[in-house]
């Protein structure tokens, strides 16, 4: 959530008209070439372009109840001189949670050109080999090792950038797609072995620009057969730009653009918080593809608040520009019927949802 914090932070002026062009070279073309695993992990940091770089890391274990969020946030721009940051909750089944936060500045950071491996300090790292990503945080809590055995093709729409006023100012792709996720966490003197499904994505965005978005929705669903990612972004003039990836067996069967997802069914939280607990699609594309989705919040596991490391005086003056910032994540399922093609399928899949808006304009 710092890296939302930041964005919002740099979004307090009031937003300038803009003209939006995003995803250069998109194809829905599950046969078209993609990016190599290896390219869309490169860290940017290194280089002099000045952005919030994120990798950002899903797992969940349905079966024990336990969802894993883990962000590692780079920037040369940090208040407190820190280049990197890594946030780590992990949710149980009774609400219970390990949250593991810790900053690390550039001497501390170790990373290799020649192959995908960044160090931080003397005990955490992601690694890239063998077709497996490889997430270690540990502290004197928590010992968690991730193994993202990758199964899929990566994902990413055009060019993944989405620019404004002819500025590059977000960049977007999901190097590790529905991935087999084992491994182990160690905490509270007990040792669980974690065996589930997730994902990696990797995003940047450039420092202070005052067009930020500042609301998201992101689904992972995944089965034996299908895995189905859903991720909106509405930008602070009110576009928003969908994308879907629809993968079976293991392999991509269709990107859809801008699908138009909408959402209804909205509670009024104690926070004063209003959230939707159901989501729709129905859209048609230009080859006559379609689909339709019917997405309902089973259960809420994170309620997190964004400026709630801010000073007072800071907190106040962000939630006066853009509203208090909640993000909500929750299992969930879907009804999801599609046309690829002229063949139908219908799909009942669960997952979880990642729901981020301001308590402004709902």
């Amino acid at each position: 959530m710092k890296l939302l914090t930041a964005l919002i932070l740099s979004s307090v002026i009031v937003p300038l008209a803009f003209n939006l062009e995003y995803f250069r070279g998109y194809s829905d073309d599950s046969e078209k070439t993609t990016y190599s695993i290896e390219s869309l992990l490169k860290l940017k940091y290194s280089t002099s372009e000045k952005c919030d770089e994120n990798y950002f890391h899903e797992a969940q274990f349905p079966d024990l109840g336990i969802t894993i969020f883990t962000n590692i946030i780079f920037s040369k721009t940090f208040m407190d001189k820190n280049d990197c940051k890594i946030h780590c909750v992990i949710t149980f089944k009774d609400k219970e949670k390990l949250v593991f936060n810790e900053d690390f500045n550039k001497e501390k950071l170790v990373s290799e050109s020649s192959k995908f491996y960044i160090k931080f300090g003397n005990n955490n790292y992601i690694r890239y080999e063998n077709n497996v990503y490889k997430l270690h945080v540990s502290n004197e809590k928590i010992n968690l090792n991730l193994n993202y055995e990758i199964i899929s093709p990566p994902q990413i729409f055009g060019d993944g950038i989405v620019s404004i006023n002819s500025r590059n100012y977000l960049a977007f792709s999901w190097p590790v797609v529905g991935a087999r996720v084992r491994g182990e966490l160690v905490c509270n003197n007990e040792n669980i072995s974690l065996d589930g499904r997730g994902s990696v994505g990797h995003d940047y965005t450039r420092v202070a620009p005052i067009n930020n978005p500042r609301k998201w929705r992101s689904f992972w669903f995944y089965s034996d057969k299908y895995t189905v990612h859903v991720h909106t972004i509405v930008l602070t003039d009110g576009s928003q730009i969908d994308r879907i990836a629809i993968y079976k067996d293991n392999k991509l069967m269709k990107y859809f653009l801008n699908s138009g997802l909408k959402q209804c069914g909205y509670i009024k939280d104690n926070n004063n918080f209003s959230y939707p607990t159901q989501f729709n699609i129905n859209f048609t594309d230009e080859k006559n593809d379609s689909i339709t989705a019917s997405i309902h919040l089973k259960e809420i596991t994170d309620k997190i608040q964004a400026f709630a490391n801010l000073s007072p005086g800071i907190h106040k003056i962000a939630a006066m520009a853009v509203g208090e910032m909640w993000a909500y994540r929750f299992w969930t399922d879907a009804d999801i019927s599609f046309r690829i093609n002229g063949v139908d399928e219908t799909v009942r899949i669960k997952g979880i949802g990642n729901y981020v808006d301001t308590d402004k304009e709902q």
